[in-house]
């Protein structure tokens, strides 16, 4: 008898203990759930594509918009939500409840725009796009892109943006300023940095950051198929040990977008004493001259093992190697030169101007081109 007393007393005193167990984590449940405050300040909250629940819990907590991750995970796991949430940019604010929050991202009211930036563009393309969908003036953009301050508490190690600025998919608001554009690509460019472990590999090599990218960008720009990075890196790479001018087209190019001339042939651009033009100084120009890719960008830490010192386009994206001169002259006759005499006569026919094709790696010797560059 006494026994049936005490399991009874237990098992009132266990009831009892639970309930309040359970009373008390009811009430942090639901006080977690309330609004961080009364202020009604909207927040752009930005919730990247294939971000986790967990993800987005931690950081609308980070940004004090909710009480509790936790709680708010276990909402979202009651309702079936977890992964329901739409990737895109919304506007809360702290005086919300964490069920008004997550109603809004099941609504999927999202406050974005969409834009992708393909690899090798440079900041003076980018900020064309940003202006044109409305975002940004492209002056508002560059002058931003080539603030030292900003660029130093971004950890570039160069005055301006370029190169770091990493080609990827955004979303992007119309309340953001050309400040939140570039911390927004430059932060996805350290990601990418860090996930790949680049840092230890340029540390490996002597490398610098700012010689990673830059020689990045001009691979990026040269190549056309994926496979042929590395190959194409080895070549530049190759002409650097042995003193050689990198002569890369591309470089010449940029100068267009830096100086603005007004000749913007390519007789005249490749005599401008510019720091890009590679025709004229040895080793790489003073900085990237587009926004490199991450396979850009292993290209140049694991380059290909090759002798190649010279390259040519074959005109169907793909790249003719060579190891001399002599083979490199013959390459360029073959690819290139004889498709610009059938393309001059076939103009010459129509009375039109003369296509003139862009050379990659010519001669050592002067090249008569006469191609003109146009910057967009």
């Amino acid at each position: 008898m006494q026994l049936k007393i005490k399991i009874v007393i237990y098992t009132s005193i266990a009831v009892t203990v639970l309930f309040a167990l359970y009373l008390k984590a009811s009430r942090f449940y639901h006080e977690s759930l309330l609004p961080v405050s009364e202020s009604k300040a909207e927040v752009v909250f930005r919730v990247e594509p294939g971000s986790s629940f967990k993800e987005v819990a931690e950081n609308l907590e980070q940004q004090g918009l909710i009480r509790s991750k936790k709680a708010f995970f276990l909402l979202a796991w009651l309702q079936d939500a977890t992964t329901r949430i739409q990737a895109g940019l919304y506007k809360l604010s702290p005086s919300q409840s964490a069920k008004a929050i997550l109603e809004t991202f099941l609504k999927g009211k999202t406050w974005d725009v969409v834009l992708t930036f393909p690899e090798g563009y440079n900041m003076y393309q980018i900020a064309n796009v940003l202006d044109r969908a409305g975002l940004v003036s492209r002056e508002d953009f560059l002058k931003a892109a080539e603030d030292p301050k900003l660029m130093a508490s971004l950890n570039i190690p160069s005055d301006r943006a370029e190169g770091y600025l990493f080609p990827d998919t955004y979303l992007f608001s119309h309340d953001d300023t050309p400040e939140n554009f570039i911390r927004s690509m430059v932060g996805r460019f350290w990601k990418v940095w860090e996930d790949n472990d680049f840092g230890k590999r340029a540390e490996e090599l002597k490398l610098t950051i700012h010689e990673v990218v830059t020689l990045a960008s001009i691979v990026e720009k040269e190549a056309v198929a994926n496979e042929e990075r590395p190959v194409i890196a080895s070549v530049f790479w190759n002409r650097i040990k042995r003193g050689m001018r990198l002569q890369s087209d591309p470089t010449v190019k940029y100068i267009a977008y830096v100086n603005k001339p007004r000749k913007r042939r390519w007789k005249y651009l490749k005599k401008i004493a510019s720091p890009y033009n590679t025709y004229k100084y040895k080793g790489l120009p003073k900085g990237p001259i587009a926004n490199p890719g991450r396979d850009a960008i292993r290209a140049v830490l694991y380059p290909a093992n090759t002798n190649y010192l010279y390259f040519v386009s074959q005109k169907n994206g793909r790249h003719y190697f060579s190891v001399t001169l002599k083979e490199h002259n013959r390459a360029v006759n073959r690819f290139l030169k004889s498709k610009r005499r059938k393309k001059a006569a076939r103009a010459s026919r129509r009375l039109l101007s003369p296509p003139y094709p862009t050379l990659h790696h010519p001669a050592d010797a002067s090249s008569d081109s006469s191609s003109v560059i146009t910057a967009q």
